[in-house]
């Protein structure tokens, strides 16, 4: 088995060097090339094979969200790890939006480090750290569109008041609402809105 590929990318260097010596310790793994922010990421994946970008969030002239979609639009076969400080539901469920393959806190240790890279290489998703914000990553994620509706639905505004206030019709709302409980499995709405209350998404 070949080594597993991987691209560092952190604005502190300080960091990255960090990593290094965590992912130097396994044979499997090798660092092929670092990063400072998202846009040189996309310039180092361009330039030379890439298995694993393990990414940071927060980062100068591209953020780390803004290059996961890019990366993974441009470039599929790259997995995508994110590291985060922060464990907010909004910010996982952005993270998952954009299909990221991995998210792990900046408290990681080597264990959990290279066990996120094996399982991403292994076509699975790694969430273990932050897995009480994420049910299911394949399907409770709801789009920004469904996302406005439940938050006017959660108000008690009426079909008609939302597709008003968000210039749509009132078959689009009722659509809408059904793809919600589709993707989240619940078929009442009191249930949804419980949910989405928990998961901090409205």
């Amino acid at each position: 088995m070949s080594q597993i590929k991987v691209l560092l990318v952190d604005d502190h260097e300080i960091v990255i060097q960090g990593i290094r010596m965590l992912l130097e310790s396994n044979e499997d793994m090798t660092v092929v090339a670092t990063a400072s922010n998202g846009q040189e990421a996309l310039d180092r994946i361009a330039e030379q094979h890439v298995d694993v970008a393990v990414m940071d969030v927060n980062m100068p002239v591209m953020n780390g969200r803004d290059a996961a979609e890019r990366i993974k639009a441009d470039h599929p076969h790259v997995k995508v790890l994110m590291l985060t400080s922060h464990d907010h539901r909004k910010l996982i469920h952005e993270l998952l939006e954009v299909k990221v393959d991995g998210c792990l806190l900046k408290t990681h240790t080597a264990a959990q480090l290279n066990a996120a890279i094996e399982r991403v290489m292994q076509d699975k998703k790694y969430f273990d750290e932050v897995g009480d914000f994420v049910p299911d990553p394949e399907n409770h994620i709801l789009g920004d569109r469904e996302l406005e509706v439940l938050k006017l639905y959660c108000q008690n505004k009426s079909y008609n008041e939302i597709a008003e206030e968000l210039e749509l019709t009132k078959l689009t709302i009722k659509t809408h609402l059904r793809n919600i409980r589709r993707k989240l499995k619940k078929d009442k709405m009191v249930d949804i809105i419980q949910y989405a209350t928990e998961m901090g998404l409205i």
